[in-house]
């Protein structure tokens, strides 16, 4: 069975934020034996100044990103 995820979060700020950093754990992961990922995507707006990709120790996917300059809003979508 093939599942087609789809997730849109977004965020309005009261003020702008003059930069940030944030932890990202929205990708699937592939668990051996229960199910196994074929792809995945993750999208940010504003865009990123900042961004690396890591496993934590449990096993979930990480994603870091840090913004430089202020914003009012952000999205991010995972597909």
């Amino acid at each position: 069975m093939l599942y087609d995820i789809r997730l849109h979060l977004h965020y309005d700020y009261a003020a702008a934020a003059g930069g940030g950093r944030h932890q990202v754990r929205v990708l699937p992961s592939t668990i051996l034996g229960v199910q196994r990922v074929i792809a995945a995507s993750l999208s940010f707006a504003p865009a990123p100044n900042e961004r690396s990709d890591f496993s934590d120790f449990f096993g979930n996917n990480v994603t870091s990103i840090a913004f430089r300059d202020a914003h009012d809003a952000l999205d991010i979508r995972m597909s």
